[in-house]
């Protein structure tokens, strides 16, 4: 059975990268969503504005 060609260098650090910031922004989300409901998404809108 054959290998599968890995990712290395440039592109292996993009994919680590997106995965990071993908999850970064889910996190970021939940948060303002859950942990500070019910008024988490118009203090987010207020930081904005400053």
């Amino acid at each position: 059975m054959a290998e599968q060609p890995r990712l290395t260098g440039l592109l292996w650090l993009a994919k680590w990268f997106f995965l990071l910031s993908l999850f970064v922004l889910v996190v970021d989300i939940f948060c303002v969503f859950v942990l500070w409901s019910p008024n988490g998404a118009r203090h987010l809108e207020s930081v904005n504005k400053r």
